[in-house]
């Protein structure tokens, strides 16, 4: 982002898509005369009257959005979200472990290739597009595909300290808890085990949540009855329990209630196309997003802790719920877990799990 530019345009993404841009016909003759159209004096080029119409509806656009929740949306979520993705830097690669892993893939081996190593031992640093996907979940735009790369191959990331770790800091059970959060309730630190508990089942860990991560990402009865096990019977009533558990009527007929011309919006305020859309798919929709959202204002909360100290962890990648530092051997992460504990715009406790690669 660079300023007050940079933002409008990422509102402007986010709502509407594209900036007004100057007729159709004048664009095409400068894009014949080999000219950038954003270095071109446009009111030296356009008619006065089609010159005072561009302008116009470029301050509409900007008004609308400087006065409404998508800017807000920008200023206090995406800003602090960028910052963090703006400072991930490169990583280490263990070269031996990359042509073993070469060596042993048969097929498609497109993701290994984005960890190529230069001659000093490193690969590209990540950039992430953060509009191509409804929900604002990460898709990677250029550098290591580490949203593509099996757990299994995660060896070939080295830190690139002597002695040093790799550390995956992982969001437990973040979706249900934002999910259960929203819906006024206090997730504890085992969701699964409260679930179980509140609604008196029966039911094993994998089974509970299986149907759990069905009922968020809108599966219906026949689904969760394939991937419980669950006869259909079972999985209706058990779906029956956790839509009321998790309040997925309540919360979904909010959101449909603040639609505006086709956009509903996420617990923070980003914009999310719904227009026809089943009420399955808008629950899903609204929490993924929100959850996507909140991991990444949690992780941000890590340059407070060790912003100052980037010459002995740095951050390389964000995997979703999951963020991976290279740490060097003296230091201490669990003195930064707790500030992952606390995530903007929640009360609720939130837990992360600390795994070393």
């Amino acid at each position: 982002m660079n300023g007050l530019n940079g933002d409008l345009d990422t509102a402007i993404r986010l709502e509407r898509g594209t900036l007004p841009t100057p007729p159709t016909a004048y664009r095409n003759v400068v894009s014949c005369l080999g000219l950038d159209s954003k270095a071109v004096p446009w009111s030296k080029l356009l008619p006065t009257g089609r010159f005072r119409e561009y302008v116009s509806s470029l301050l509409t656009t900007a008004d609308g959005i400087l006065n409404g929740r998508t800017w807000n949306y920008v200023v206090d979520t995406f800003q602090p979200q960028q910052r963090l993705l703006d400072c991930l830097q490169r990583p280490a690669v263990d070269v031996t472990e990359l042509g073993r892993l070469y060596k042993a893939t048969e097929g498609d081996t497109s993701t290994l290739d984005s960890f190529e190593a230069d001659t000093s031992g490193f690969t590209d640093c990540v950039k992430y597009d953060r509009f191509k996907t409804t929900t604002g979940r990460l898709t990677v735009s250029s550098g290591p595909r580490i949203l593509t790369l099996p757990k299994s191959s995660r060896g070939i990331i080295k830190s690139r300290w002597p002695d040093g770790r790799i550390v995956f800091v992982d969001y437990v059970s973040l979706e249900p808890r934002i999910a259960l959060a929203i819906a006024g309730g206090d997730p504890k630190r085992d969701i699964y085990a409260q679930i179980e508990r509140d609604l008196g089942l029966n039911l094993s860990r994998s089974v509970l949540k299986r149907a759990v991560l069905s009922i968020l990402y809108g599966a219906g009865t026949a689904r969760i009855s394939d991937l419980t096990g669950l006869s259909k019977s079972e999985a209706h009533g058990l779906s029956y329990q956790l839509k009321q558990f998790f309040c997925v009527k309540r919360i979904t007929d909010k959101v449909m209630d603040t639609v505006v011309d086709g956009y509903m919006r996420n617990y923070y305020g980003r914009p999310i196309f719904a227009g026809g859309k089943a009420s399955s798919i808008i629950y899903n929709h609204y929490i993924q997003s929100t959850a996507a959202d909140a991991a990444l204002l949690g992780f941000a909360s890590l340059l407070d802790s060790v912003e100052q100290t980037f010459e002995s962890c740095v951050p390389l990648f964000v995997i979703h719920d999951c963020i991976v530092l290279d740490c060097a051997p003296d230091f201490n992460i669990e003195k930064c877990i707790s500030a992952f504990g606390c995530i903007p715009g929640f009360e609720n406790e939130f837990y992360v799990e600390v795994k070393h690669g």
